[in-house]
């Protein structure tokens, strides 16, 4: 029964992008191996092996700092506003590249903040462009990623000449 509560916790919380249900999923599977372990080290105990019950005890405490460990990590990373390019990075370029007026991105960090994207990129205009324009551009860039891009919540675009990148 926990083996089937951690299987459904984890594809609510992976569809929900929510590390607290994901963490919850995770507590499940420890408790399902524990108790695993608990009964072969009860029923090996009971029939004479009596070395099994701390060998399982032991294997409980393993169970648990693995498991600790990885929700420990996970929540770091969450706190530490980790980069997402491996994972964002390709679709916005595939965005940006197809707009017109832009000659390409100078740089582009994404970040997840909680369950949400952030995105701060530079992008390249025509050195005639006005500030108007480059203006008018970024906020079409941004309009864009926020629209085709779900998981997005906030973009900041900044913009560039051409030739000042020569």
């Amino acid at each position: 029964a926990n083996e089937m509560l951690f299987r459904y916790m984890r594809c609510a919380g992976t569809q929900l992008k929510s590390p607290t249900i994901i963490a919850s999923a995770w507590g499940n599977r420890a408790d399902c191996f524990s108790s695993l372990v608990v009964i072969i080290g009860t029923v090996g105990s009971q029939l004479g092996f009596h070395h099994l019950d701390p060998v399982a005890a032991l294997c409980v405490v393993a169970i648990i700092i693995k498991v600790s460990y990885g929700i420990l990590a996970e929540s770091v990373r969450a706190l530490m506003d980790t980069s997402v390019n491996d994972t964002y990075g390709e679709s916005v370029k595939t965005i940006v590249d197809d707009m017109q007026d832009i000659h390409g991105i100078r740089k582009l960090k994404t970040r997840q903040v909680g369950q949400k994207i952030w995105v701060d990129l530079d992008i390249l205009i025509d050195p005639r462009a006005t500030i108007g324009k480059g203006h008018a551009i970024a906020e079409r860039v941004k309009k864009a990623l926020l629209e085709e891009i779900r998981d997005v919540e906030r973009v900041w675009v900044n913009f560039r000449s051409v030739e000042s990148e020569a």
